[in-house]
């Protein structure tokens, strides 16, 4: 590669049989035609940062002067190819900038998984840390759509591993019930 390659921003070149590229203001590390800012092909199962001092950080940062609410910072991709060898996204992390004012700044984590063919948010963790399941928008710590199974359910320190068995034998109303007190048969209704 010659400094005018350099400088018209195109050029291949190689060393130990490992291709490195400059291209339109791409680069390409093991690869001669990189489709982004920066590729990395390699046949070996990962890809290393390393940081010498005691602060390792990797950060994805969006520079884009004037975020809006609910733009993406980040996403982590994975993609392979499906049986008819079409690039496919599996699964992917996205976080993302719920609130954008200055001092009232808000952000959320996104797990997306790939269902049918379409990429469907299973997962979100909020700033405020409640996690939906199932939910976009959770409103309790834990929001789930759809069944539960647990071996143990604690509401408090009140902690039960099966649901209680046996009869009632008596229902008093109040506090939004009407129609009882019930002792054998008979009917109640929400007030």
């Amino acid at each position: 590669i010659t400094e005018t390659d350099l400088d018209a921003g195109v050029g291949v070149f190689s060393k130990s049989g490992t291709n490195y590229s400059i291209a339109t203001g791409r680069i390409g590390l093991g690869i001669a035609a990189p489709s982004a800012s920066l590729e990395v092909e390699t046949d070996s199962t990962e890809v290393v940062f390393s940081d010498t001092d005691s602060s390792s950080n990797f950060a994805l940062r969006n520079m884009t002067t004037g975020l809006v609410d609910g733009t993406d910072l980040g996403v982590m991709s994975f993609d392979g190819e499906d049986s008819a060898a079409n690039l496919t996204n599996f699964a992917q992390i996205s976080a993302r900038a719920d609130t954008t004012a200055d001092g009232s700044e808000a952000g959320s984590i996104r797990f997306f998984t790939n269902e049918a063919g379409t990429l469907t948010e299973q997962l979100v963790l909020t700033s405020d840390g409640s996690l939906g399941v199932g939910v976009a928008a959770p409103t309790e710590k834990l929001d789930v759509s759809g069944k539960v199974k647990a071996d143990e359910l604690c509401i408090g320190n009140d902690c039960l591993n099966a649901w209680p068995t046996g009869s009632v034998f008596k229902v008093d109303t109040g506090d939004g019930l009407t129609g009882g007190p019930v002792l054998d048969d008979g009917t109640i209704s929400l007030a």
